[in-house]
């Protein structure tokens, strides 16, 4: 009985007939799906069905309510858009070096502010490191190096070179991430051509 009250009231069913009706619709569906989700705007609850048939021919459906889940992923979608109109309105190329993968990411205005399509560059450290100037590649591994040894700032300028072949300048930031055991684990930050 409670547990009818509780899915009562979470998916806004109002009678037994209704929870009925609900629960018999839900095994006639059966066959045909084995996941879904249902949003009831009316209550504002977005649950997960997940239906399972047992051996004996029998079936089993469990409900559980992801609505603080489903309204946690919409916040994250939101924060994302704010924050790449925020990128686009400075018109700044994002990047992230992932230490533990070592995988490096750019996004699509870090390859636009060196001329290069989003696949063209391998998502490797030495790919970005090549095209640094020869007179400025020390300057920017020791600003690299002591920001993840001493946590000094990371914020330099230096040149790089174009895929047009050409040199041109930008400012590069970023921000580290430490694991527990104080070693980095990943580096985020930004490029802007000067």
């Amino acid at each position: 009985e409670e547990r009818i009250n509780i899915l009562s009231d979470s998916v806004g069913l109002t009678s037994k007939d209704d929870i009925k009706n609900f629960v018999k619709q839900r095994l006639s569906d059966r066959d045909k799906r084995n996941e879904r989700f249902e949003t009831n705007p009316s209550v504002g609850s977005t649950w997960l069905f997940l239906d399972q048939r047992l051996p004996d021919g029998s079936s089993v459906t469990t409900a559980r309510d992801i609505t603080r889940q489903k309204n946690t992923e919409q916040a994250l979608r939101e924060s994302e858009a704010r924050y790449a109109l925020v990128l686009a309105a400075k018109d700044e190329g994002l990047w992230e070096a992932n230490f533990v993968t070592g995988i490096y990411y750019r996004s699509p205005r870090w390859n636009e502010i060196l001329g290069y399509g989003e696949n063209e560059l391998p998502p490797t450290r030495a790919a970005f490191s090549a095209l640094i100037h020869p007179e400025d590649s020390e300057a920017a591994q020791h600003a690299f190096d002591s920001h993840l040894e001493l946590g000094t700032p990371f914020d330099i300028e230096y040149r790089v070179r174009h895929k047009s072949g050409d040199y041109i300048w930008v400012s590069i930031r970023g921000k580290a991430v430490w694991g527990a055991d104080g070693k980095p684990v990943r580096l985020v930050g930004s490029i802007r051509d000067i």
